[in-house]
């Protein structure tokens, strides 16, 4: 089965769980990639991997794939990245449950957190939920990257900065990067 045909399979058994008519496009990926500082070193946890165009960004960008966790809810997506991706650690699972999910030396030793999980489509409460522990897993200066189909931020409660508008996507598509509520300081730095 194509990449195309599983994701529209996936999407037609629950359109809210991907939040999207289309995979992401090769070049928001490429877009994303471009988020991560210093590749070679990086070490990138992937929320809501879905069919994996962004990991294959990361890794053109220079991520090496034993630096990268995806973590898929969908069993079928998981196992396609598992199939697609055999060097990288792929985790069927609740990306809310990150932090007991991920390798245990990776906790507060990761660089960057993706995610294309579509927040638009859940409750505020599990926004908060993943996003804590998206924070929980980073290090002090880390990145958590969310990808939104919305100009507006699905999180209010948070310091964030627009880091990409691909208008030409479609559909039209967003990356915040958000700081921790605990966080004043670093955000002020980082800005």
């Amino acid at each position: 089965m194509s990449e195309l045909s599983l994701f529209f399979k996936r999407f037609l058994k629950n359109p809210k769980q991907l939040g999207t008519v289309a995979p992401i496009s090769k070049k928001l990926a490429h877009k994303a990639s471009l988020c991560i500082p210093h590749p070679s070193k990086a070490k990138v946890v992937d929320f809501g991997a879905g069919t994996g165009p962004e990991i294959q960004a990361f890794l053109n960008m220079g991520v090496k794939a034993s630096n990268i966790v995806a973590i898929e809810l969908d069993p079928e997506l998981a196992h396609h990245l598992k199939q697609k991706y055999p060097d990288i650690r792929v985790i069927q699972g609740d990306a809310s449950q990150a932090g007991s999910l991920i390798p245990k030396e990776w906790r507060g030793h990761v660089d960057v957190v993706f995610s294309a999980i579509p927040f638009a489509y859940l409750p505020q409460e599990m926004r908060e939920k993943i996003t804590e522990a998206a924070f929980s897993i980073l290090h002090q200066k880390g990145r958590f990257l969310h990808l939104t189909y919305s100009l507006w931020s699905p999180l209010e409660n948070y310091k964030k900065d627009l880091m990409v508008s691909l208008w030409a996507n479609f559909p039209p598509a967003f990356i915040w990067r958000y700081f921790p509520k605990s966080n004043e300081v670093e955000y002020k730095r980082a800005a």
